[in-house]
Parts: C-alpha cells; structure tokens; sequence
C-alpha cells in the first residue's frame, strides 16, 4: 500500500553513520555516465516560449530512459539549502530519473541569500505549464506530483493554499496527484499557538481545503528543529480545515541504512507516494502504525473543559525525564515539538469536581490505564504530595497523539513467535501524573519508569472505600510494603490485587499480544528467570526491562513460592 493513499504529512528524520553515502553523493558519482549514455534527455524547446521571461531559463525538463509504460511526473522546485550550488539539486533529480520518474527541475532565483527564492506566480506558472496537453502528449504521465525543497517547498505550501495564484494561469490544486515539501520553514502559514492550545489554525484558511492535493510534508534530522515543528502543526491546521490527509509520520534513525544500505529515506517516501517504487513492507506498516496513532481513540478534554484551573509550567530537564524514556529508541519523534511548556491540574482538584457516579467514593484511589495498568494512591497522599496531572505539551491538548508504535518479538518469553510478522503496538503518552520533588515522586511512584501512570482518561480514576490492598492483609507488613515497592502487581495481580497489562494493536486498537498474567500463572522456571534475569527475559520479548534489585527479587519469589504451597495444600 502506498504511503499516499493513507499518509498526507510526515516529518522524515535520517542519520547517517560516517561513510555512508547518501543519494545526493551517489547521484553526483553517476550524473556524469548517465548523461554520456543519454540516459537524461533535455526537452527546454517549448519552455521559452511558454514560460514568463526570467523563469524559462530556470526549468529544465527531463525525461527519464524507460520510454514503456506510464511514468509519474515530478515537478521539483528546488529552493535550497544552497541555491548558488545547483549540482545537488540536479543530482536529486537524476536519482528519480533512475527509478523512470520524469522531473521538471525548477532553480530558484537568486536573492543573495541562502536557498534563493520563488514566487507563487513562479510556481503557479509552472504548474500550469507542465499541466498543458501539447507537453503531456507522447509522455505517458501517469499523474503530476510537486516537490519543494527549503524555500521552495514554503512556496509551494503557500500557492497551494492561496489558489488565486493558480486560478490566474488556469491550474488548480485538485490538478496535483500529490504534493511535498522538503526541510521548509512554513511557520508563516500558521499564526502563533495559543496559550492554552486550542485547535490549530491556519493564518490564512484556504476556500476549499478538500480540494487541496494530498501534502507530504518532510524534514530530515539535524536541520533546524523548527522546520520539524512547523511541518507537524500546518499538518494539524490541514487535518482541522477538512484536508484530505492522514496523519504526519516521523521516519525512525538510521531506518535508511537498515532498509537500503546508501540511499535516502526521505527520496524513498516519495517514490512509494508517487507509486514509482514500493517501501519495504515492514517500513510501510510502521509508518501506517504511527499514522493510525496520531488519531487516537481517546482523549482528555472531559479533564480540559471541566473548569479546573488549568496551570501552564516551562518544560525542564526533570520533567524531559519523567517520560523521555518511553521514546528511548524513537526520540527524533519528539523534535517535531518545542519541548517549552506544559499544561496540568491538581489531580485531587479534578476528582473532587467530579461526580459520585462517575469517580466513586471512600479514601483509595485506583488508577486504570487504558492499557490495563493499576496503581493505587491514598487520599492522604494525594492531599500530602498533590500530583499534577499532565494534560497538554506546547501546542498540543491530546496527548494520546504523543505515541510510540513497536514489535514485540513473542507474546511470552518461554513461547515461540510463531510464523509471520508480530503485530504492530502502539503505546500512548496520554494524560499522565507527574510530580516534580522527585523524593515524593519516590513515595508515589516505586519504580520511576512504570508506565502505568500514563495513559489516563477520567473513567480510570475512581474512589473506592476498600483499601485495595485488603486481601494481602494477612501477609506480614514488610512483605505488603515490598509488593507495592516492586511495581509488579501493576500489570501482573497477586490475589486479585493490581491490574493486568496489555499491549494496544496499532491497527485494531483492542487489547493484542501478551496480556499480562497473575503472578501465580507462571511457571516457576519462567517466573524465576524473569525474577533473576530480567534484562534478558526482556530483550527475548522485546520490551522495557523494569529493574529489580536482588533483595526484592528474592523476597517476591519466596513470596510466590510459599504461595504456591499455601494453595496446593488448599
């Protein structure tokens, strides 16, 4: 499936390990045999006379040596990084020539700055021509797409949603098949955020946004993090004003090298976009996976919109920490935000607004995640250490788009995978508590990187008058405080206490692929091995390991063991 039928905005973040070449050095190495063997084939005759004068002599076309069967189009403005060194744009062209992609190059007009300019009449102008029968007969073009690098691709953005400039040379947008923008700044197409984040906005919203082409929008890492910024949130204004587009798509590090030794994964997404070369299907179902993510089930505006005071904080490196760790292997996901503000409220402030029937009653508090996690808190803590509840960062109100997709490599460490691809997962940031003193931090949350206290929504906070730890009143009280210490009934029950944990399906949003089991279902060598050498039980899985000191290791499995024989003789 290509990535265009369902992905309209993605932010593509590579890395390169030295010595590695990309396309561009690739594509210099063989411009030169290419050309020699008449592989690239200028066709500028028509354009002196069709274009506007100043604007002809910066287009070339080229027609790429697979005359057989239909090709796409790619009309590509190329306004950047270095608008004075024209061979690298050109070596990008002739990588899509390669793949029987026919390319429209178009320079920028030079203004003395880095990256040189365009128009929207420019763009505009050219659109229309390359649209014209005379030029599309014999050709065989499947369909036009457009590409703009740096300020190319903000001009583009910009005509595209100012179809004026379009309407005056006899183009419209719906005339594209797709659109994309590469490493541009298109902060001037969006008004500032608001505080506190609303829906997002465009400055200046287009008459017709459905008929808009579908936009993939694409920033490599290590440019400037703005340009990563701004490309996620004209992607929410477009999703907002009715575009018809998906999700924006963060690529993961060094998914170049992996999938296909020295080429470009940004250059890849757009061949499998414009249907000239499939990705990989493991590739393709991870940016499908992260897609689906960011249109999430769930939300928090019940907490938002309850009249709870909202309170806004700077983002520090406490905080960072707190849940970076969850992004541990995809953290260029996060370089699509600002990282400078976040939005929370006094948890006990929202649960004693809320209703009976909705948050119950009595003095223990049990906090469900959506992934079937449990943590319970006591009234006199919450009055004591008053957590926040974490309900927006920078821009963003749902946090649930905040979201990791993975594999898991077996359901069960003592299991075989079985045959075929896992499943992909998703794991949501969502509302979560997060409380600053990291000493109190400690009293309420045993094992710092749980992840049970994430994913939050209000039909998981409830009340109940029953300590919920009753049915383990006869064990000694060291042995209760070192249950609650470990973390494990979080996910995993001892007699009927905590929760049971679940992976979410990135596609079926259900419950999918190793529901946590009670304590006592494991078999003893599996639970031991777990115990006494976590790290590896889960790297065998493919999960986070939670650490366990040794001590506590030993006293939760001589606490099952005993268990164990108190149940036999029953």
């Amino acid at each position: 499936m290509s990535i265009l039928t369902s992905v309209i905005a993605c932010n593509i973040h590579t890395n390169f390990d030295d010595g590695v070449l990309g396309p561009v050095s690739l594509a210099r190495a063989a411009v030169l045999a290419l050309m020699a063997a008449g592989a690239l084939i200028g066709s500028n005759s028509a354009i002196a006379q069709d274009l506007p004068a100043g604007l002809s002599e910066r287009v070339e076309m080229l027609t790429a040596d697979q005359p057989t069967g239909a090709r796409p189009l790619l009309v590509f403005f190329d306004g950047g990084p270095d608008a004075t060194d024209a061979t690298e744009g050109r070596a990008i062209a002739d990588a899509f020539l390669r793949e029987g992609v026919d390319v429209a190059l178009v320079d920028a007009a030079s203004t003395g700055e880095a990256g040189g300019s365009f128009a929207p009449s420019d763009i505009a102008a050219v659109l229309s021509f390359v649209a014209t029968p005379s030029l599309a007969e014999g050709r065989n073009w499947s369909g036009t797409f457009a590409l703009g690098r740096g300020t190319g691709g903000a001009a583009l953005a910009a005509t595209l949603l100012d179809p004026p400039h379009l309407a005056a040379e006899g183009h419209a947008p719906s005339l594209l098949a797709g659109a994309f923008s590469l490493n541009a700044d298109l902060s001037a197409l969006l008004p500032p955020p608001a505080d506190p984040p609303t829906t997002q906005a465009l400055a200046a919203p287009p008459a017709d946004p459905a008929g808009l082409p579908r936009i993939i929008l694409l920033t490599r890492d290590g440019g400037p993090r703005a340009l990563a910024i701004s490309a996620r949130r004209l992607t929410k204004a477009l999703r907002a004003a009715g575009a018809p587009y998906a999700s924006d798509i963060v690529l993961p590090r060094n998914s170049a090298v992996e999938a296909w030794g020295r080429s470009d994964v940004a250059y890849h997404v757009i061949l499998d976009a414009i249907g000239a070369k499939a990705l990989p299907q493991r590739l393709a179902d991870q940016l499908e996976a992260e897609s689906r993510a960011k249109a999430p089930a769930f939300n928090n505006d019940r907490i938002w919109e309850s009249g709870v005071a909202v309170e806004r904080h700077a983002i520090d490196e406490t905080f960072l920490k707190s849940f970076g760790w969850l992004y541990a292997d995809r953290l260029e996901l996060l370089r699509a935000f600002p990282l400078e503000s976040y939005y929370s409220v006094d948890l006990l402030d929202y649960l004693e607004q809320l209703p009976e029937d909705v948050a119950g009653r009595g003095d223990h508090l049990a906090l469900t995640n959506v992934r079937g996690q449990r943590m319970d808190l006591t009234r006199e803590q919450l009055q004591r250490i008053r957590p926040r509840l974490v309900i927006g960062i920078d821009d963003e109100r749902n946090l649930f788009r905040f979201a990791v997709a993975y594999q898991t490599r077996r359901d069960y460490s003592w299991m075989d995978p079985g045959a075929g691809p896992r499943p992909w997962l998703v794991r949501p940031l969502g509302a979560f508590l997060y409380v600053p003193d990291e000493d109190n931090a400690r009293e309420v949350f045993p094992v710092l990187n749980t992840t049970s206290r994430f994913s939050l929504i209000t039909a998981g906070l409830r009340w109940q008058e029953a300590d919920p730890f009753e049915p383990l009143f006869d064990l000694a009280a060291p042995t209760r405080q070192m249950l609650r210490r470990s973390g494990c009934t979080e996910c995993h029950a001892f007699r009927d206490v905590g929760g049971l944990g679940y992976h979410i399906g990135a596609f079926s949003g259900q419950p999918e692929s190793g529901l946590a089991l009670p304590l006592m279902d494991y078999p003893p060598v599996v639970l031991e091995r777990f115990l006494f050498d976590q790290k590896a039980v889960a790297q065998r899985i493919g999960v986070n390991a939670v650490p366990l000191d040794r001590a506590l290791s030993e006293a939760l499995h001589n606490l099952v063991r005993e268990e164990a024989g108190i149940a036999s003789q029953q």
